[in-house]
């Protein structure tokens, strides 16, 4: 087994931490999609009680150093139908005499997970005892938010494929990650971002919300041993995480439109007074419908997320006039932003 860290992006601690299995072949490491496939349910059951039993038995190494430290474990979506896992994830805990309180199980997303009363059974099960079951990989499969509605999880974990900002428009990705933390939020769950591989991606994920963080920014997977050295000698986090960051500058922009939209963009006016009143005048509307104050307020925090940059003056003044004209979900507003991204 192999350790990764998640960060805790609210207080910079760790949240918890993943044990991922890894084959040895001779010198070669290889990783689940190259022997996954090609494991039987029987065999996929014995590889989760060998993986379960080593994690919990370094866990006792982290408490050992005063770090009551919970973790996480992959379960293949079958472990919902069969109830051996159940079982087995009993006598582990009682065994090794831990909280199932500091135990994750995550459920692979795929076509294979059920969703059936069966599941749904085993699943409150896991709960009953007190362990915490997360969705992996939210947005991959494609009946992911069928399940999430009717599956109570306690976590969701965003996909690395929606975060990765290598797309026509990156701030797409941002937008994507936006709702779903929010929508996570709403059904009181926490969410976690997997593949966040920069310094400036933690940034920007935290700007949207998320409640932690997982890639190659934070910490890599390692070995058991390196894994007590890491956080007996962690400094914290990737810490003083830089705001003035290019995704983190984007975020605050997602967060700035999100909030305009939420007004609407084709409502009137409501106070009057303001379509001839320059908003840096002692009058202020609060007027929460209004469209003139709200782009106002876009203005003022656009200004102040890329006022620093000297270099994209001209991109920042378009993309304002595209929104003022057209509204930021118009074409020409993402085109504006488009150039603003790539001037950054």
């Amino acid at each position: 087994m192999m350790y990764q860290p998640i960060l805790d992006l609210r207080t910079g601690g760790i949240l918890k931490i993943e044990a991922l299995a890894r084959l040895l072949d001779d010198e070669d490491v290889l990783l689940p999609a190259s022997f996954l496939p090609h494991l039987d349910p029987e065999h996929l059951l014995e590889l989760y009680v060998l993986g379960l039993d080593q994690a919990l038995q370094e866990q006792r190494n982290w408490l050992d150093h005063g770090k009551a430290i919970g973790f996480a474990i992959n379960v293949p979506p079958d472990g919902l139908d069969d109830p051996r896992y159940y079982d087995a994830t009993v006598k582990a805990l009682a065994r090794h005499d831990r909280a199932p309180q500091l135990l994750t199980l995550e459920i692979l997303e795929s076509e294979g997970l059920s969703d059936t009363n069966e599941a749904l059974t085993q699943f409150n099960r896991f709960r009953t005892l007190g362990v915490c079951m997360a969705e992996d990989d939210l947005g991959y499969g494609h009946s992911s938010l069928i399940r999430l509605r009717r599956l109570p999880f306690d976590c969701i974990k965003i996909d690395r494929d929606i975060v990765a900002m290598s797309t026509v428009d990156d701030v797409d990705a941002l937008h994507f990650v936006y709702q779903l933390t929010r929508l996570g939020h709403a059904l009181g769950k926490t969410v976690i971002v997997e593949g966040v591989d920069s310094v400036g991606l933690i940034d920007a994920i935290g700007t949207l919300g998320a409640d932690g963080a997982q890639g190659y920014a934070v910490a890599r997977p390692m070995p058991a041993r390196q894994l007590s050295d890491w956080l007996e000698n962690r400094q914290g986090p990737p810490s003083s995480v830089p705001s003035s960051s290019a995704p983190g500058r984007l975020a605050h922009l997602v967060v700035a439109e999100e909030r305009l939209l939420a007004g609407g963009q084709d409502f009137p006016v409501v106070d009057l007074r303001c379509a001839g009143l320059a908003h840096d005048s002692a009058y202020t509307c609060m007027a929460q419908t209004c469209r003139t104050c709200r782009l106002a307020r876009f203005r003022d925090e656009v200004h102040t997320t890329f006022g620093p940059l000297t270099n994209v003056g001209s991109e920042v003044n378009e993309l304002l006039q595209a929104a003022t004209r057209d509204g930021v979900s118009a074409l020409a507003y993402r085109t504006a932003r488009r150039k603003l991204a790539a001037a950054m």
